[in-house]
């Protein structure tokens, strides 16, 4: 079964064009062909080592599945282009999938994702021995990128800026991971919210500094949240070609977690990102494996649904054959 291999971008405007052709497309009663799947994430961020897995270790042709890749660079577009059809799936904050839902919206949740987040501060703030919310208070009067308004990196840092009392953050837009970094860089923006490898960069460059790695620093009730899952539209939820990708994901996040796939996932993670250079040690590597999960965490989703303070209830989400404990992660590996 051929894989594609092409990037496609989403944008907010084509995935608003896709909501319009969508009402047409359904009156036709035209399907897509059996097999046949197009799947969008951020683009050069770790919340899409799954699928690229998946794709470049053959999970995907194993579970006869022809998958299309496409890109974005927030969240809300591409849940725009899940919900329009112009994607079948894709991996985005659960937090930014709340809004929707909260809005009616029937996209489901078929698997796990994760990729982990950071907060990262410039060389201007001096990083405090203090642990959150204490610390927090460092981002006063800062300016904070922000990737999308009602993105997840929006709904983070007002969650921050609330909880912790922080007063006068203000916030700008800056989409795409490069484009944060270079904002840091010339001293546009003091914070950021970044993926685990990209923080890592940012250290090694010394841009600038982690304040939070949301695994053992930053506000309690987020740390070890994953924050992306693999999301649906309802019609593609209930094929059988929904089973079969989640199965391709789980596949590919044990294949992530395997310490003996140390050397080959390094030259993933580089061939992701774009950085030929990047070295990471085993304690990174672990750091990055400990982002992923396959099963889908109830507990977690009403967390990130929280953050977007959206009253959803996650057994009305999660799609009908969606691993949601590791015992279902076996089951199905084992089919």
């Amino acid at each position: 079964m051929k894989i594609s291999t092409a990037r496609t971008p989403i944008t907010a405007a084509g995935a608003a064009l896709a909501m319009a052709a969508l009402s047409l497309s359904a009156c036709s009663g035209e399907e897509a062909a059996d097999g046949s799947v197009s799947v969008s994430y951020f683009a050069n961020t770790l919340t899409g080592l799954p699928v690229e897995v998946a794709e470049q270790e053959g999970f995907f042709e194993r579970n006869a599945l022809d998958v299309e890749i496409q890109s974005g660079t927030s969240g809300p577009a591409l849940l725009q282009a899940v919900v329009a059809g112009q994607s079948d799936v894709a991996v985005i904050p659960a937090s930014v999938a709340a809004t929707a839902l909260g809005q009616g919206s029937t996209i489901k949740a078929i698997v796990g994702g994760g990729g982990g987040s950071t907060v990262v501060v410039s060389n201007g703030v001096d990083v405090a021995d203090e642990a959150y919310p204490e610390s927090a208070q460092l981002l006063a009067g800062k300016t904070i990128a922000i990737t999308a308004p009602g993105g997840y990196s929006d709904q983070l840092f007002r969650f921050i800026e609330e909880d912790a009392a922080v007063a006068d953050m203000e916030y700008v837009t800056v989409a795409g991971v490069a484009e944060n970094i270079s904002a840091l860089e010339s001293g546009r923006v003091d914070a950021l919210n970044l993926d685990p490898v990209s923080a890592i960069r940012v250290q090694r460059l010394e841009l600038g500094h982690i304040l939070y790695d949301l695994q053992e620093t930053g506000p309690s009730n987020l740390l070890d949240v994953p924050v992306a899952y693999t999301w649906a539209n309802e019609e593609f939820a209930d094929e059988d070609d929904a089973e079969a990708f989640a199965k391709s994901i789980t596949q590919a996040v044990e294949w992530i977690q395997d310490p003996e796939n140390s050397a080959a996932l390094e030259d993933r993670i580089k061939t992701l990102l774009g950085d030929d250079e990047l070295d990471l040690t085993e304690d990174e590597l672990n750091l990055i494996r400990g982002a992923f999960v396959a099963h889908i965490d109830p507990a977690g989703l009403t967390e990130s649904f929280a953050l977007a303070g959206a009253d959803v209830d996650p057994a009305d989400v999660i799609g009908g054959g969606a691993p949601t404990s590791q015992a279902d992660v076996d089951a199905l590996l084992d089919e």
